[in-house]
């Protein structure tokens, strides 16, 4: 007799006589459409029975938001990888290769352009700080820890040009290598980002001009 639903197909078809529903709602508050209960069966639906429904209605809602969550990480995933891809390749057409170290691992990370670019084999190569320091003369490596180190006493930041002899170069090169440091609670350094510029071609040619 209930003018809202005496209509519904669900009495015709399915014998309902008892009905209780709560409404599903996604994570932007919009109604997406109902979680019902029936009988066939005239009964009094308790508080208990809507409270379990509503709990219910609760769970599905937190279920879309956590799947629309995974979907916007999958979709900013891909974003990034692009970007990052897009980064690299201006990078590597650039003449400019990425580097980062930190303390945790004790080791460097090369991307690929980076060891072509200053004449590293990719496979081969330790990636770490000793190693790259070996392919300096004894000359460049003093100088290169002395310089930087001046500038890190009153900064974060260093630039410092040298010259680098690297295993796939038929001769060496120079470098203008740049980086941030990143500081512990105790000021020791835990992480290093740089960058390392093929600046040889322009070095020789001004001090040809000279």
């Amino acid at each position: 007799n209930n003018s809202l639903v005496c209509d519904n197909l669900a009495i015709r078809d399915m014998g309902v006589t008892a009905y209780i529903g709560t409404p599903i709602i996604d994570p932007d508050g919009q109604i997406l459409g109902s979680l019902c209960a029936i009988d066939d069966q005239v009964r009094n639906w308790t508080d208990r029975d809507l409270g379990v429904l509503k709990g219910f209605s609760k769970a599905i809602t937190a279920e879309l938001a956590s799947r629309s969550t995974y979907q916007n990480y999958l979709q900013l995933g891909k974003k990034y990888e692009t970007q990052t891809m897009e980064i690299l390749d201006i990078l590597e057409t650039s003449r400019i290769g990425i580097w980062s170290w930190t303390r945790e691992a004790g080791q460097s990370h090369w991307p690929a352009a980076t060891c072509e670019l200053l004449g590293f084999p990719e496979d081969d190569y330790p990636r770490t700080l000793e190693a790259f320091n070996d392919y300096l003369s004894e000359a460049d490596r003093e100088f290169l820890l002395n310089e930087s180190a001046r500038q890190l006493s009153i900064g974060d930041i260093y630039d410092v040009e040298i010259q680098l002899t690297a295993p796939l170069s038929q001769r060496p090169k120079w470098i203008r290598t740049r980086g941030r440091v990143t500081r512990d609670a105790n000021g020791e350094i835990e992480r290093i980002q740089g960058q390392m510029t093929d600046i040889d071609m322009v070095y020789r040619t001004d001090r040809e001009a000279k």
